[in-house]
């Protein structure tokens, strides 16, 4: 009887301890709602980009990314204004809004007025998954970390020409930015 009632004992803990559905977060860090951040990367190009990742369900965020700014070619000194619009969907198995996830990122491009020709113009799409890291100290300074597989397709036009292209690219994310 003892055996019986011992062995009920360590299957309701383990089944206990097996229910438990993620990692708490660590003693003293807030739940977090949102998480705003830039690409320091693209500053280099001079573009601002800005991701705004929303808790939306239990382990699921979905963001918003938005970009402006001007791509100078310094080989040939052509310039554009480069727009950047997108989104991605990120799973966080472990914790809530937090640590290691996966997602799926899709982005579309658009550079318009060339210095040297204002007909010519250039419009990407990219898409692909990703794995990552997103670590938030406790008073909400974030840092994102993903690296994954773009898969692009571009094409390119003006008055007398038209050219396009598809091609497969590494996808890596370095962002900063504050989780509220």
């Amino acid at each position: 009887m003892k055996l019986a009632l011992s062995s009920i004992l360590v299957a309701a803990a383990v089944g206990n301890a097996a229910a438990q559905p993620e990692t708490p977060a660590p003693a003293g860090e807030p739940s977090r709602l949102a998480s705003v951040t830039i690409s320091p990367v693209h500053l280099q190009f001079p573009i601002v980009e800005v991701n705004a990742e929303f808790h939306v369900a239990p382990h699921t965020g979905l963001a918003v990314i938005g970009a402006l700014g001007k791509i100078t070619d310094k080989m040939s000194n052509i310039s554009g204004t480069a727009t950047e619009v997108g989104g991605q969907f990120n799973y966080y198995p472990l914790r809530q809004f937090a640590g290691l996830h996966g997602g799926f990122e899709v982005l579309y491009l658009r550079i318009s007025d060339v210095n040297v020709d204002t007909t010519v113009s250039g419009a990407g799409l990219s898409a692909g998954p990703y794995i990552g890291y997103k670590g938030m100290l406790p008073l909400g300074l974030t840092f994102v970390a993903q690296l994954g597989v773009d898969f692009i397709a571009v094409q390119a036009k003006s008055s007398t020409q038209m050219v396009s292209d598809k091609k497969v690219f590494p996808l890596v994310n370095l962002n900063v930015g504050w989780s509220f």
